[in-house]
């Protein structure tokens, strides 16, 4: 099983539709997106138990958690050649949002994709032009938006609401910069023709799959129509939130370091107690009075003072 955690929050690739939680995360999809803008959850079930099979890039299905609940799901696809990432959905569940859970689990997933070795250029991901509030939150974790034409094709052939108008954003982009015409050509072809159209040859016949086909041309001819030589992408900002980007061990090293210094201050107190010939009671009371001294006078020297007491509050909440 391939996952990450940190204190707070995991991330589990699901790799087949039998694994525990699986059903769970799917039920969160599908309570949370909108049904024109949904794909059939017995499709990504289908396709979860067959991708591997069938292509040499990887279908990418993730389960959010916070601490042991459920709480979100994600699908991308790798696609190995073209070396980029592209996130067809990624969704935390209402009921768990905010305290900054969305950016949490942002660095949880990049931090995924680094320690297992997906070699990517860029992470894509499409946004309906309407959805302003997502554009600005994938904005505000270096996502750019690339500005040119596109649309998000048909989920299927009878889904018509869910032609729309969209945006692509970019990962990494943090400042403004800029692709060349060739690249964008290569990321909508590879979307269009290695995602859309793979996804839908098995649930098609042969007559809609070439009327699906036709309507994917027409969109690609629109698209491409006029493109620039170099394409402009507006650069997104580094979250705001530092603890979004917190490398995973190094937090739990730090958790570590405070527990050590807790247990030997502890162990101290214990030494001298019996020394001075103290009771438990005032034992106790010393080490809880002396502790909270601590990560107070260390809040007041140090900005990582109070993160840290949380973290550390956090830590035991998780293995009660």
């Amino acid at each position: 099983m391939k996952s990450i955690s940190s204190p707070s929050y995991t991330v589990k690739l699901f790799e087949d539709s039998k694994e525990e939680d699986f059903i769970n995360a799917l039920e969160i999809y599908s309570e949370e997106i909108p049904s024109e803008l949904r794909t059939s959850p017995n499709e990504i079930i289908y396709w979860l138990d067959s991708y591997s099979k069938n292509f040499d890039d990887e279908l990418l299905i993730f389960g959010f958690y916070e601490g042991n609940k459920i709480i979100g799901f994600s699908q991308c696809v790798y696609f190995k050649k073209e070396r980029f990432i592209t996130i067809d959905y990624f969704v935390v569940s209402s009921k768990y949002r905010g305290h900054h859970t969305f950016q949490m689990i942002v660095a949880l997933l990049k931090e995924f994709l680094k320690t297992y070795k997906y070699e990517y250029n860029f992470i894509i991901t499409e946004i309906a032009i309407e959805n302003r509030s997502l554009q600005q939150l994938l904005k505000m974790n270096s996502f750019g938006e690339i500005h040119s034409k596109f649309f998000q094709p048909y989920l299927g052939i009878n889904n018509h609401d869910s032609l729309v108008e969209a945006k692509l954003l970019y990962f990494p982009a943090e400042k403004d910069k800029t692709i060349k015409k060739e690249t964008y050509e290569m990321i909508v072809r590879t979307i269009y023709y290695k995602h859309y159209i793979r996804w839908y040859s098995v649930f098609l016949s042969k007559k809609e799959l070439k009327k699906y086909k036709k309507t994917i041309d027409d969109l690609e001819k629109k698209i491409f129509d006029k493109l620039n030589t170099n394409i402009n992408i507006s650069g997104g900002k580094k979250s705001i939130n530092d603890y979004s980007e917190f490398n995973v061990h190094k937090e739990i090293k730090q958790t570590t370091l405070i527990l050590s210094i807790i247990f030997i201050f502890a162990l101290m107190t214990l030494l001298l107690g019996k020394y001075f010939e103290m009771t438990l009671s005032q034992i106790s009371t010393f080490i809880l009075i002396n502790t909270s001294m601590y990560f107070l006078i260390y809040s007041l020297v140090s900005k990582q003072g109070i993160e840290q007491f949380k973290l550390l509050t956090k830590f035991f909440g998780k293995v009660k």
